[in-house]
């Protein structure tokens, strides 16, 4: 998975001005300068008052002379970097004045050689830690740009839109108009400015100025660049109150929004499967991996009087098993820390082969079962329900041998005995509580190694694999079939991803077939020989996930990625022309215009392309920059789906594919290997869903599904331990919209005053109509009227999300601190929406 943590550029509104020499670029006319506007024309040898040389670390430095000011940052380890977790870049700055403002400067690289890595130019400070940075850009090693360009970014969210940069002087502007940042270019005094980008900011700036900024991963090359002028001016605050009216005309449809926008995505990573959605309580259950120093294998300890090694020669799966020798004791093998629910009754299975050992035991907490007189020299198959009469926080799983001999345990399982199928009967009772209308497998980048055929058959059987995408032991209990269960017992389109990593067309052909093709085809037999004689009838196909990245298996450039995937889908389409593909794909054009090369190639081969974001954030989660960063986050999704789904039609726009943004949601620094991608989701996370609802609703006629990644525990949408389902802000927020917002798209109007604090979508369910409202404002309240044309509503039901603190988490000790809040009553248009709050209105 490529981690992302950006935001994104809304596009310019705000109009361009002529400006010249003579009226300091159009920014300010001398006679008009208030108290608090200025012009620096860096004259003398000295800067005026209102400046600060904000250098925290020794080594950049400044001189004025000439009318510029000379800005030099040396040679360091690192740089001099300003990014997440560092900020040591020098600016030079000023308080900013209140209301509405515009800055402008020019600037000229000095001394910047291909081999350096700089952001430097006009900067707009929230923090000492937040900054925004609009000026030229260059970084060979990083992100392959050996020439300067033009680059706005906000710390720790890079490119959030570029333009080009042809000379080594440039004219750059800001303008701030409420909690909206436009910025703007030109190439020379005399032409028309040029609006390249819009950010919001919900948190009000405290400074504005010029930053310097370096970097390297070892000694970062020295640079030096001038600024000839900078400018201040404060702009007119609009004073004529506009009414908060949020206009809906549910005269005429606009598109169709499908179920498919509220779907999700599972992958055999941490504790997504093994350990949340699965209702197996052993870790490596079939004995793979390391063997410690009493001879007890990865996962396992030695229990009571016993020697322990490994085997190699009587295996039952897999490369090894784990051998109990005893000399007229008792004594095996363990796990220890699994919660005993007392009088909860679970299904025991273990798998062993007796050389002498005159008996077995297993046990679980204060229940036990007891074999004798098994026959030695062949395999077993030991079934047990135990139910342990006390509870125990951290009971202990027990495999013990008896008498003179040996015992080989090949595998073993405990699940509570209540399991549907062996999924968890509370996870998927939680799952069936709203719509899961698509759900996605196996990967991700899991799938780039994995071979489906590994994963069909009877389960003890199937061998344990190297999971090399994500660095665990995946036991293969889940595959093919036992996902199909599971999208049957939730009532979920199963959509599967292909292995176009190390995998072939063959392997793919194969995979469509046992899942599609009837019982007298090869595969087809085999599924039903596996207990399975009708086809599965699967619609859905990726070809592939994430081909781009140097972090998938068998990663490939776009022209090899393309040719491969029309190997892929003639071969499938063979045993099912039926079937819908979804092609890889990128966010926008990145990866080297990506979407254009694999559309060229492939793209009348494929129904789908696939878009992939998550929202990244290393901020402390209780920090108001944190809520921003996270919140719009979702602005930054709409601007990737609508500049994708222009690139289509641009390449294909007789038949353009639609987008599958089958993966997308936040990533947090905690969500690593150690936590197993665990992550605790904020109330804003439920914001930023919705906020990408949204945005999704918005763009419905170009995308044709979503998939949240992931249902459980990894980035989660449900956070899951042996005992307990969490439901996160996140699924909140699906528990919002994925039962009420799949219908005929209508007209929102949102008026000036509310842009950047307000966002509203509706949509008419029949005779119903369904208004999503968010308030993104940390703070303030927002008080709206909804008028809708070509309806008259009676009665409503509200629900709404919302919390204090904006920070607020579910966690396993407080599982209902976010609760969605509910209440039905009469029709009215007066509406107070409360800060950091999604509101869902739903009439008839």
């Amino acid at each position: 998975m490529l981690i992302g943590g950006e935001l994104y550029p809304l596009g310019a509104g705000v109009a361009s001005r002529k400006g010249n020499k003579t009226a300091m670029w159009g920014l300010v006319v001398m006679a008009h300068l208030t108290a608090q506007d200025f012009v620096e024309s860096f004259e003398g040898r000295s800067l005026q008052p209102r400046w600060e040389w904000h250098a925290p670390v020794s080594g950049p430095t400044y001189t004025v002379a000439n009318g510029s000011l000379i800005v030099e940052v040396p040679a360091r380890r690192g740089g001099y970097n300003h990014w997440a977790g560092v900020a040591d870049a020098p600016v030079l700055r000023t308080p900013s004045p209140s209301g509405n403002w515009a800055i402008e400067a020019t600037l000229q690289l000095l001394d910047a050689p291909p081999e350096a890595e700089f952001h430097v130019g006009l900067t707009v400070g929230f923090s000492e830690r937040r900054l925004i940075i609009w000026g030229p850009f260059q970084s060979r090693r990083f992100v392959g740009k050996p020439s300067p360009e033009l680059w706005l970014e906000r710390t720790g969210e890079a490119r959030l839109a570029t333009a080009p940069m042809n000379t080594p002087r440039v004219n750059l502007r800001i303008v701030k108009q409420g909690g909206r940042y436009t910025f703007f270019t030109r190439p020379d005094e005399n032409s028309e400015w040029r609006a390249v980008s819009t950010l919001y900011s919900l948190i009000p700036e405290r400074f504005v100025g010029i930053v310097g900024k370096t970097f390297a991963e070892g000694e970062s090359t020295p640079i030096r660049f001038a600024v000839e002028r900078f400018a201040l001016q404060r702009l007119p605050v609009e004073t004529a109150v506009q009414e908060p009216v949020i206009a809906i005309n549910a005269r005429e449809a606009e598109a169709t929004v499908s179920p498919l926008l509220f779907g999700h995505f599972i992958e055999h990573m941490g504790l997504c499967i093994q350990g949340g959605l699965w209702a197996e309580l052993l870790t490596n259950r079939k004995f793979a991996g390391e063997v410690g120093a009493n001879g007890a294998i990865e996962g396992w300890q030695k229990i009571g009087d016993a020697q322990l090694k490994a085997e190699y020669q009587t295996v039952y799966t897999g490369g090894q098993a784990q051998r109990i020798e005893v000399r007229g004791g008792r004594g095996g093998v363990g796990q220890a820390g699994i919660p005993v629910q007392g009088g909860r009754a679970y299904q025991v299975r273990v798998v062993v082969y007796p050389e002498g050992a005159s008996a077995v035991s297993v046990g679980f907490g204060n229940a036990e079962q007891r074999w004798e007189g098994l026959q030695a020299g062949q395999w077993h198959t030991l079934m047990a329900t135990l139910t342990p009469t006390q509870s125990e926080p951290a009971g202990v799983f027990r495999i013990e041998a008896e008498g003179q001999g040996a015992l080989i345990v090949g595998c073993a399982s405990l699940m509570p005995a209540d399991n549907l199928h062996g999924w968890r009967r509370d996870v998927v009772e939680t799952l069936r509580k709203i719509p899961i209308p698509i759900l996605r497998w196996p990967g991700g980048n899991f799938v780039s190694g994995y071979d489906w055929r590994e994963g069909v058959g009877e389960r003890d059987k199937r061998p344990p694999r190297w999971n090399r995408a994500w660095g665990n032991w995946e036991m293969n209990d889940v595959g093919t079939d036992e996902f199909i269960q599971l999208c049957r017992l939730i009532n979920a389109e199963p959509y599967i991803c292909v292995n176009a990593g190390e995998g072939t067309p063959r392997m793919a052909q194969e995979w469509v077939e046992y899942c599609n093709g009837s019982a007298d085809t090869p595969m087809g037999r085999l599924r039903a020989q596996n207990g399975h004689p009708e086809p599965y009838r699967v619609r859905y196909w990726g070809t592939g996930n994430e081909m781009y990245g140097n972090w998938q298996l068998g990663h490939l450039d776009a022209v090899k990625y393309a040719l491969k995937a029309n190997e892929l889908a003639r071969a499938m389409r063979e045993v099912d022309p039926s079937i819908q593909l979804i092609a890889v794909g990128v966010d926008a054009d990145e990866w080297g215009q990506w979407n254009r090369k694999v559309l060229r190639i492939s793209g009348r081969h494929h129904e789908y392309l696939s878009v992939h974001f998550y929202q990244g954030c290393p901020l402390p989660k209780d920090s108001p920059e944190a809520y921003e960063t996270v919140v719009l986050g979702a602005k930054r999704v709409e601007w990737i789906l609508r500049r994708t789904a222009e690139i289509i039609r641009e390449e294909m726009p007789d038949n353009p594919p639609l987008i599958a943004f089958d993966e997308w949601n936040t990533w947090y620094p905690e969500a690593n290997a150690e936590n197993q991608y665990r992550q605790i989701a904020p109330l804003y996370d439920g914001i930023f869903a919705a906020g990408v609802f949204h945005a999704l609703v918005r763009n419905a006629e170009y995308v044709g599904m979503a998939n949240l990644a992931q249902l459980v525990n990894v980035l989660p949408a449900l956070l899951v331990n042996p005992t307990q389902v969490v439901e996160t802000p996140t699924w909140l927020a699906f528990a919002m919209y994925a039962p009420y917002f799949a219908g005929q798209r209508l007209k929102v109007r949102l008026p000036e005053s509310l842009e950047g604090q307000v966002d509203a979508v509706a949509v008419r369910v029949g005779e119903r109509i369904h208004i999503g409202l968010i308030n993104y404002s940390l703070t303030e309240t927002a008080r709206v009227r909804l008028e809708i044309e070509g309806a008259t509503l009676q009665q409503v039901e509200q629900i709404r999300l919302h919390a204090e603190p904006f920070h607020a988490m579910n966690t396993f000790e407080q599982p209902n601190r976010v609760q969605l809040q509910r209440e039905r009553k009469r029709w009215q248009t007066e509406w107070e929406l409360p800060p950091h709050s999604v509101t869902a209105v739903l009439g008839w």
